[in-house]
């Protein structure tokens, strides 16, 4: 999976993956997300996850980010 150079906003989560392999999420920009703005979930390897910019995340449940 290769998500590169776009951006997300206002939504109820950026991105989330789960069980990914040998994936890039770069140059991504996300904006007031209402929780988490990049998660990388359980049973992925070898990811890279790079110069991405993040505001205003987790702003309707605290914790998330």
């Amino acid at each position: 999976m290769r998500l590169v150079g776009f951006s997300l906003r206002r939504g109820d989560k950026g991105v989330m993956a789960e069980a990914t392999m040998h994936s890039v999420i770069a140059g991504l920009s996300v904006d007031r997300s209402r929780e988490e703005g990049i998660h990388l979930r359980t049973g992925g390897s070898d990811n890279v996850v790079r110069d991405n910019g993040i505001r205003e995340s987790s702003r309707a449940t605290a914790g998330f980010g």
